[in-house]
């Protein structure tokens, strides 16, 4: 059946993107308990789209940009199959681009979005940061040796940067996690809440 905009729901809806160990997750569970949402989670969707579908090349691995075009389309479907069902939610995803989300709107609607990243960071002391809270979380960068890490942590502050200016060339919020983080995190969670 086709909805009409009545049809919309009022309920709470947030997409966080950005780079890893930005604080997404973080951001993520507390929009999710304080208004008692779904948390989409999108690592986990990319976890499962490559044990399954390999076919369909949306990995954790390669290039992002790439791997976010081909999964946009699944996701902005998802979404509006939650919306559909007037179902609040917080997705959150490494895998998006700002473009991704202009291109989302389309049939999702204006759905309050965010980029968090650490184009600012240190490289050394991002790394530091990681490690001192791998082994507490559990993250699986704790698997990483450190030399992986540190690319990793370059690799995420040179993405932080590309999507940071996407994002003003999109007009979509960027909040840099990288000097003090729970200012940067309340300070997020203010833009989205609005």
């Amino acid at each position: 059946p086709r909805r009409t905009n009545a049809d919309v729901s009022l309920t709470h809806k947030f997409i966080i993107c950005g780079a890893s160990r930005s604080g997404k997750s973080t951001l993520s569970k507390r929009l999710r308990d304080r208004f008692d949402i779904s948390w989409i989670i999108g690592d986990a969707i990319v976890s499962s789209l490559e044990d399954a579908f390999p076919q369909l090349q949306v990995t954790h691995d390669g290039d992002l940009r790439a791997i976010g075009d081909r999964f946009e389309e699944y996701i902005k479907y998802l979404l509006w199959n939650y919306d559909y069902e007037k179902s609040g939610y917080v997705f959150d995803s490494t895998h998006l681009y700002p473009r991704n989300i202009i291109n989302m709107r389309k049939k999702i609607g204006d759905i309050p979005s965010i980029f968090l990243g650490y184009a600012d960071a240190d490289p050394e002391q991002k790394f530091q940061d990681i490690r001192r809270f791998d082994p507490a979380l559990n993250w699986w960068t704790a698997k990483l040796t450190d030399g992986e890490l540190m690319q990793h942590v370059r690799n995420h502050i040179n993405k932080s940067k590309e999507q940071k200016q996407e994002c003003q060339d999109c007009g979509i919020p960027y909040v840099d996690t990288s000097r003090d983080f729970e200012k940067a995190l309340i300070e997020a969670e203010k833009i989205l809440i609005g």
